[in-house]
């Protein structure tokens, strides 16, 4: 996948736009590498919508007035393999917003997988699904059963010492036909349980991934969904 990037600014401290380029795409996090005139950057997508996407560099985000192209790493599921037409919106220090001069077609197949990523907050569902929580180098600290999952994130009880914003894998699963889920998290929140026993409710949020793990996470949330709504119908 190559993208062509024409550069032209917008203010970036303008909050309308940044209000509403926030209500209108969708979180993601894939890695891509970036090159202009010989040059070469790693870069990693942000957020994507059917009109532009945003790239976070580990440094200063490229400001020249130059050509940039953009490809996805081999490793990552981005894109098919499609060439997009982009011009710069906006520039910060890290971040450069780009919008797509022509439809962005070979996207489609993928927002069934975005989309409720994006509302995650607001669509958390019962859960009592198996989890295990490790260290990022695999040494289990708990494991449990999640009360309630998102596409972005889960809770579960744990009596395990973990603190807010703190880096761990979680495992979980599998369930009937799906398999296990294994993702990085963060520690968002962490709360006492009333029923006691030591333990404390802790709030994870999923922490990249790549396409395929975002649609197993989708096929898990609409799975609750189905069960969800059985247990309504026979209310």
């Amino acid at each position: 996948m190559v993208t062509a990037l024409n550069h032209s600014l917008a203010d970036s401290n303008n909050s309308d736009l940044w209000e509403r380029r926030r209500g209108v795409r969708y979180p993601c996090s894939f890695e891509v590498e970036c090159e202009s005139g010989g040059r070469r950057y790693r870069a990693r997508v942000l957020d994507i919508s059917p009109g532009g996407m945003r790239l976070q560099f580990p440094e200063q985000a490229p400001s020249d007035d130059w050509e940039l192209t953009v490809a996805s790493l081999p490793e990552a599921d981005f894109l098919g393999g499609r060439k997009l037409m982009c011009r710069t919106a906006w520039l910060s220090a890290s971040e450069l917003g780009v919008s797509f001069e022509a439809g962005a077609e070979c996207l489609e197949s993928y927002w069934p997988s975005f989309h409720p990523a994006s509302r995650r907050r607001e669509l958390r569902l019962p859960a009592n699904l198996p989890v295990r929580i490790l260290t990022t180098d695999s040494r289990l600290l708990s494991e449990g059963q999640a009360v309630n999952f998102s596409v972005g994130g889960l809770s579960v009880p744990t009596d395990a010492d973990l603190r807010i914003g703190q880096l761990v894998a979680v495992e979980v699963g599998p369930w009937g036909p799906l398999p296990t889920i294994r993702r990085l998290a963060q520690v968002c929140s962490i709360e006492p349980v009333s029923s006691g026993h030591g333990q404390r409710a802790c709030g994870l949020r999923f922490h990249g991934g790549s396409l395929r793990d975002s649609r197993l996470l989708v096929l898990y949330f609409r799975r609750l969904q189905k069960e969800v709504q059985l247990e309504e119908s026979y209310v």
